[in-house]
Parts: structure tokens; C-alpha cells; sequence
């Protein structure tokens, strides 16, 4: 797998403003929980995609939003376990 970098951040922290048109690996995981991607396109895409997958069920599980450090914490031992030779 290429290189990757994922942040998350909750939403209450907002970013200062920039041209629409020279971000486009901004995500919208949750509506307070967003993701910044770096890297190859379709990797960030599935990357995304587990994360807003994870968000759900959590949702779904416990009934409330997922907080942001066990998402971060979640996301990052899927990517460590596919690191692993």
C-alpha cells in the first residue's frame, strides 16, 4: 500500500478559510468529525469510506456520535495491521 496520512479533528475547531478549488482531500466523516488526506486518491477514498463506515456503526451501536480519538485510535490499528508484512 502507497503512503498515507489521516487526520481527523472535530468540527467545534475551525479552519482558517481557503480557495474552495485548491482542497479537495477534505472529507466529511460525520457532521462533526472531518478527515484531511494525503496521498494516492483511491487509497484515501477507501480510507474514508472504513472511516465513515466505523462512525456508523458506532452510531448505531451505542447511539451517539463516535468521539474523535477512538476513531483516530480505531482507523490506525486497521492501518497498522495491514502494514504488517
Amino acid at each position: 500500500m502507497a503512503g498515507f496520512s489521516t487526520q481527523t479533528t472535530d468540527a467545534h475547531y475551525s479552519l482558517p478559510p481557503s480557495d474552495p478549488s485548491s482542497v479537495s482531500n477534505i472529507y466529511r466523516i460525520t457532521d462533526k468529525v472531518g478527515a484531511v488526506m494525503t496521498g494516492m486518491t483511491t487509497d484515501s477514498r477507501a480510507q474514508v469510506t472504513r472511516l465513515r463506515s466505523e462512525a456508523h456503526e458506532f452510531r448505531f451501536k451505542y447511539g451517539f456520535d463516535i468521539p474523535v480519538h477512538v476513531l483516530a485510535k480505531r482507523i490506525a490499528d486497521i492501518a497498522q495491521v495491514r502494514a504488517l508484512p
